[in-house]
């Protein structure tokens, strides 16, 4: 029996956003591999071939070609033989935007109240001198943060790229982005900010848009920990977005956090992990 299945990029099956522009490939053979080869696909073009490699190695093979694009498609296939024949299978993957420069839109801050700086130990919390207000004077309300623009078509292909400091959800014209909670998770915001990626293109329409985003405390700026100690990094809260919209004639738009992004405290009161 020969076949080819559960493709993988960087671990994760279907279609992945890979975390940089080294993917790593990996595959399930279901026969005693002997060789295997990859290619990698820009629309009709080959950008990386492998050749037939004599080997049984099925996990984290290297990419090894020239530099990918940012914000761009790939498909990718790989076909592996053993003495009794030979199989293949495909899939697709993403690039991020993988460039410093690749970073246009600015750091949106609203206008808020600092986060009440609140510092316990384990010791207080045992003498019971832990916060005696209720959570509805010590929290403070979530931020709305909206940005409307217009489009000239329908987009081909939209991809949102999103995080913040604290943690967020977005909508695009009332449809929300993806179904992650507390994005963009725990970071080690001193090193990294994790970014997200959202396929929005059928929630876009020709002519006016909104795009809204939830923002809230999060690991940035909320209570975490054993204690529940507050503004483990800072006191207030903020938000980073690119939206790439492709259009069908090949021209790209981007609309980007900055100074046309309005804020409000949304609907909920109040929000602390």
């Amino acid at each position: 029996m020969t076949g080819v299945d559960d493709l993988r990029v960087d671990h994760r099956r279907g279609r992945v956003v890979v975390g940089d522009g080294r993917p790593r490939f990996s595959w399930i053979a279901a026969h005693d591999q002997c060789a295997y080869r990859i290619r990698v696909r820009h629309d009709d073009e080959i950008v990386w071939d492998s050749g037939r490699i004599a080997s049984s190695r099925t996990h984290l093979v290297d990419y090894a070609g020239p530099a990918l694009i940012s914000n761009t498609d790939y498909a990718w296939s790989v076909r592996s033989w053993s003495a009794d024949g030979d199989a293949a299978a495909s899939a697709i993957f993403e690039t991020p935007l993988l460039d410093v420069a690749d970073h246009q839109a600015a750091w949106v801050r609203p206008a808020q109240r600092p986060t009440a700086v609140e510092r316990w130990s384990l010791l207080d919390w045992i003498r019971g001198a832990g916060p005696g207000t209720p959570p509805e004077e010590r929290l403070r309300p979530v931020q709305l943060l909206r940005q409307s623009f217009d489009l000239p078509e329908q987009p081909a292909r939209a991809r949102l790229y999103a995080t913040a400091r604290g943690v967020y959800t977005a909508w695009v014209n009332g449809e929300r982005a993806g179904d992650e909670t507390l994005s963009p998770g725990f970071d080690a915001y001193e090193h990294r900010h994790s970014v997200q990626c959202f396929d929005v293109t059928t929630a876009l329409r020709p002519g006016a848009n909104v795009l809204e985003l939830a923002l809230a405390d999060g690991w940035w700026a909320g209570r975490i920990g054993i204690t529940g100690s507050s503004a483990q990094w800072g006191e207030h809260t903020s938000a980073w977005w690119q939206l790439h919209v492709d259009l069908v004639d090949g021209t790209e738009c981007v609309v980007g956090s900055g100074p046309d992004v309005v804020s409000r405290p949304g609907p909920w009161r109040y929000a602390d992990l």
